[in-house]
């Protein structure tokens, strides 16, 4: 799924420039996630892999939902 970035003022001060997205730009969606207490949802985007402590570190990300077009 491809997402495209609205808003790109909310990065934290600890997150480098290069982890972050940039507004206009289009990114592949590889998972959705949410956040049990406060019920926000997030993507984990193919073209952003953040440093911890906003990541586990991992090997590559995988889809987990099949391709449709």
């Amino acid at each position: 799924m491809k997402v495209i970035c609205i808003d790109d003022t909310h990065k934290p001060n600890e997150v480098q420039q290069k982890n972050w997205v940039k507004k206009g730009k289009e990114y592949t969606a590889l998972r959705l996630y949410r956040n049990p207490l406060s019920g926000e949802q997030f993507f984990a985007l193919e073209e952003v892999q953040p440093d911890p402590p906003y990541a586990k570190k991992r090997k590559k990300w995988k889809r987990n939902w099949p391709n449709r077009r």
